[in-house]
């Protein structure tokens, strides 16, 4: 049997998710996250629903998912698989782009229906035991809420396991986070959403077609990496030869960047 593509793969997550045929799946998903009445996830429209590829190797169009729920409420989800230091201002760009495209010039700002903005991350963005954090605008002396019509969620996944404080959250994130076809069944026995979730990746994973597109998402986004990193590591080369020709100890340097002596000898020679 083929192994599973992965579903925290932000092409795969949207296959899964941005499907109007699985609106319940996403639904439900909404529901761990979001404080909403059950019947504002009856209806779903998909904002910027997945477009089928012709080639594998195409560009990719956004892959964030944006839908509107049955009361109005906008809701942009993303998942981020790599550590993005701009991630703050990229989720109130998200944010306040959501509050602006609702308007048109002469409509009345009362038209203006609630933002949730959603970041799923496979990374420690802060430093406590929590994996679900809600933000909203509020008066932090006097613990007064300004408005819950804005809100950003972040989900960090390296936490799941010391969070239990939402054991269905627990598990959609444990669908996100496996590989193993073990966890999946088991998951596939929680819910009738999370089995279809299960059959739905099962389905991709064994198409070819869906295998050579999300195959090549991760080339792409292993090459950037990779990239990223050559980039850096060329910054601290220059860093620490300028440090070296500066006279600091090779025993100082190596202690401030976490390197070995040896590495920093290399680049003196």
């Amino acid at each position: 049997m083929r192994p599973y593509l992965s579903p925290k793969l932000d092409i795969v997550f949207k296959m899964i998710f941005g499907n109007e045929h699985n609106m319940d799946v996403l639904g439900d998903f909404l529901l761990t996250i979001l404080d909403i009445p059950e019947k504002d996830v009856e209806e779903i429209t998909v904002l910027n629903p997945f477009v089928a590829l012709d080639e594998p190797d195409e560009k990719k169009s956004v892959l964030d998912l944006k839908v509107r729920l049955k009361s109005g409420r906008r809701v942009n989800v993303e998942i981020q698989i790599r550590s993005l230091p701009e991630m703050v201002q990229r989720l109130h760009y998200y944010k306040a782009k959501m509050v602006t495209e609702q308007m048109a010039s002469g409509d009345p700002y009362t038209e203006l229906m609630p933002t949730s903005c959603i970041a799923i991350l496979d990374y420690q963005m802060y430093d406590d035991d929590y994996c679900h954090h809600a933000f909203q605008y509020y008066d932090k002396k006097r613990n007064v809420t300004f408005s819950d019509n804005e809100e950003i969620h972040i989900l960090e996944i390296p936490k799941l396991e010391r969070d239990n404080s939402n054991p269905k959250l627990a598990d959609w994130l444990k669908f996100l986070n496996t590989d193993e076809k073990e966890v999946f069944d088991m998951l596939a026995e929680k819910s009738a959403p999370l089995r279809k979730a299960v059959g739905i990746l099962a389905e991709l994973s064994a198409d070819e077609k869906s295998r050579m597109i999300a195959e090549a998402r991760e080339k792409e986004w292993r090459d950037q990496m990779s990239r990223e990193n050559g980039v850096r590591k060329q910054v601290q080369d220059e860093i620490i030869t300028k440090l070296l020709a500066a006279g600091f100890d090779i025993a100082a340097i190596a202690k401030a960047t976490e390197l070995d002596v040896s590495e920093i000898e290399k680049l003196k020679q």
